[in-house]
């Protein structure tokens, strides 16, 4: 067989070239595996609605979180206005005792200069 020219294919190298042109394409089998794959990576109607489910959830907890804290503020606030308030009539009451003090003071005074005229 050393008369064949190198640039003629045996039977022999016919039956590789097939095989490995054979590998290369795909097959039923590898095209049904890969639709497979592929349908995991999306997600199904059933996922969204869990998804939707799971954040609706979430958001009633958050507004749950939220209205609890608006209503501690809101209980804060109202005891450091009765606080205030408390605070306001105490320095209102101190200014108006300090005005009764100075008047009685000044009453005496003219009481005093008076009785000299």
């Amino acid at each position: 067989m050393n008369d064949i020219p190198s640039h003629i294919a045996t039977k022999e190298d016919i039956a590789e070239l097939r095989t490995e042109l054979r590998s290369d394409f795909a097959t039923k089998k590898d095209i049904a595996e890969l639709r497979t794959e592929l349908r995991s990576d999306f997600a199904t109607k059933k996922d969204i609605a869990e998804l939707r489910s799971a954040t609706k959830e979430d958001i009633a907890e958050l507004r749950s979180e939220l209205h609890r804290t608006a209503d501690n503020l809101r209980e804060r606030m109202e005891k450091l206005e009765g606080r205030m308030d408390e605070r306001f009539e105490n320095l209102e009451e101190r200014i108006h005792d300090s005005q009764t003090e100075l008047l009685r003071a000044f009453y005496g005074f003219t009481e005093t200069v008076r009785q000299r005229l």
